[in-house]
C-alpha cells in the first residue's frame, strides 16, 4: 500500500459517518449488481418508487484513482434519487493495479448494461436525461466520459468502446482537470506525485517530468477537448482546496469560450476545503446543494439550458426547482437540525457501522504500529 491509498483509507474511514448519516428508507435499492466479471465492476442502484420513467444518474465516487468505495457516497446518491432520479453508483477498478484508462473502461462498460433494452425497460428508464457526476477523482472520470461521448477522437484516443448513449448534463464536484499541474502540486510526503505514479503506471521523479511519456497523456486534460456538443455543467470547488486549487475554473473558462452554458457554486473559507459538498451539516455543503439541485430539477424536467442567454437559463432553472422542490427542501431544514444534534449517536448506531475490508483493516493496524 503506497502513501495515497494509505492516506485515503484513513479518510474514508474516519469521514464516513460524517458524510452518510442520512437515509431514505422510502427508496427502492439493489446492490451490488455486477456489469463486469471483477471484483470492483459493481454498481448499488436507488430510485424512487412509481410509474413514472426516470431519467439517469449516473455517480463515480473520488479517492484520487486509488481508494474509495460506492458505499461512501450513499447519502447523497439517495438524495439525487428522492429527487426523482434512478441513480447508478458505481464501484471500478482502482489504481494503482489498475493504472488509467481502467477507471474510464469500466464507466463504459457500465453505461452499457445501463442503457441495453432490457435494463431499461425493466426500471422504466428515460435516457434522453442522462446526469454524470462524480467528486475528486470521480468527477474527473465523469467529465472524461462525457468528453469521450462527445468527442470522438477522444474516445478513440482513449481506446474506448462505442456506447450509445449521450450526457445531457454533467455535475462535477471539487475535480482535477489539468493533470499535469495536479501532481506537480507540492504536498506534504510527495503525495501528488504518488497518485500521478498510481495512476499512470509510471515511476516519476520529483519534477514529474516522466508523465509526459504515459501512453494516453494527448487526451489526459479535458479542457483541451471541448465541443459544441459537451453537454450543459454544473461545477462546484473550492478556492482553499489543497489538491484541486484553481483547476474548475480552467474547464469552466473554457466552456465559457465555447459557448456551453455552465454554473458554478464554490466555497471561500479554509473549513470548507476539498469534497465539502458531502458534508451535510456545513452551511457552505446546503448552500451549493441547493444550487446543484436547482440544476438537476431544471435537466430532469427538459428545461433548455442555452449558454446564449445563462441569466434567463438560471432563473428559470431556480424558478422551476423552488416550486419542485419547495417542501422538500423545508423538511430537510428540519431533519438537518435533528441530524446535526444526534450525529454522535448515529455515528454509534448499527446502521452507520461498517465492517472494514481485509485491506481496511491491514491499513488501521498499520497505522497503529506507527
Amino acid at each position: 500500500m503506497n502513501r495515497a491509498e494509505l492516506l485515503f483509507t484513513i479518510i474514508d474511514f474516519t469521514c464516513n459517518p460524517l458524510m452518510n448519516y442520512k437515509r431514505d428508507r422510502k427508496l427502492g435499492k439493489q446492490k451490488n449488481l455486477s456489469y463486469g466479471e471483477h471484483k470492483h465492476q459493481k454498481m448499488d442502484l436507488c430510485w424512487k418508487k412509481g410509474e413514472e420513467k426516470l431519467p439517469l444518474l449516473v455517480n463515480i465516487h473520488g479517492g484520487a484513482f486509488v481508494k474509495g468505495d460506492k458505499k461512501y457516497r450513499r447519502s447523497i446518491c439517495e438524495d439525487f434519487a428522492g429527487r426523482g432520479w434512478f441513480v447508478a453508483n458505481l464501484n471500478y477498478r482502482l489504481a494503482p493495479k489498475n493504472p488509467l484508462p481502467a477507471a474510464l473502461q469500466d464507466v463504459f462498460e457500465c453505461l452499457k448494461v445501463l442503457s441495453a433494452p432490457e435494463f431499461v425497460e425493466k426500471h422504466n428508464l428515460d435516457l434522453n436525461r442522462v446526469v454524470l457526476t462524480g467528486d475528486s477523482s470521480g468527477a474527473y472520470t465523469a467529465t472524461m466520459v462525457a468528453c469521450a461521448l462527445t468527442n470522438e477522437k477522444v474516445r478513440i484516443g482513449w481506446e474506448l468502446p462505442k456506447v450509445d448513449i449521450k450526457p445531457t448534463a454533467l455535475i462535477s464536484f471539487c475535480a482535477p482537470f489539468d493533470f499535469q499541474k495536479a501532481i506537480e502540486g507540492k504536498l506534504p510526503f510527495g503525495l501528488t506525485r504518488s497518485i500521478g505514479s498510481s495512476v499512470t503506471g509510471i515511476k516519476l521523479s520529483k519534477d514529474c517530468r516522466e508523465v509526459s511519456t504515459f501512453k494516453y497523456f494527448e487526451y489526459i486534460c479535458p479542457c483541451n477537448f471541448v465541443t459544441k456538443e459537451w453537454p450543459p455543467t454544473f461545477i462546484v470547488y473550492s478556492e482553499k482546496d489543497p489538491l484541486c486549487a484553481g483547476q474548475s475554473e480552467l474547464l469552466i473558462e473554457k466552456l465559457q469560450q465555447e459557448g456551453i452554458y455552465v454554473e458554478e457554486s464554490h466555497s471561500v473559507k479554509t473549513a470548507d476545503t476539498h469534497c465539502y459538498h458531502l458534508f451535510p451539516f456545513l452551511k457552505a455543503s446546503r448552500k451549493t446543494m441547493k444550487c446543484v439541485h436547482a440544476f438537476l430539477e431544471a435537466v430532469r424536467l427538459g428545461e433548455n439550458l442555452s449558454a446564449e442567454k445563462p441569466a434567463e437559463a438560471g432563473a428559470e432553472n431556480k424558478k422551476s426547482a423552488q416550486k419542485k422542490s419547495a417542501k422538500i427542501e423545508e423538511k430537510e431544514e428540519v431533519a438537518e437540525i435533528v441530524a446535526v444534534n444526534e450525529v454522535a449517536d448515529e455515528i454509534a448506531s448499527a446502521d452507520i457501522k461498517e465492517e472494514l475490508t481485509e485491506e481496511q483493516e491491514s491499513a488501521v493496524a498499520e497505522i497503529s504500529q506507527e
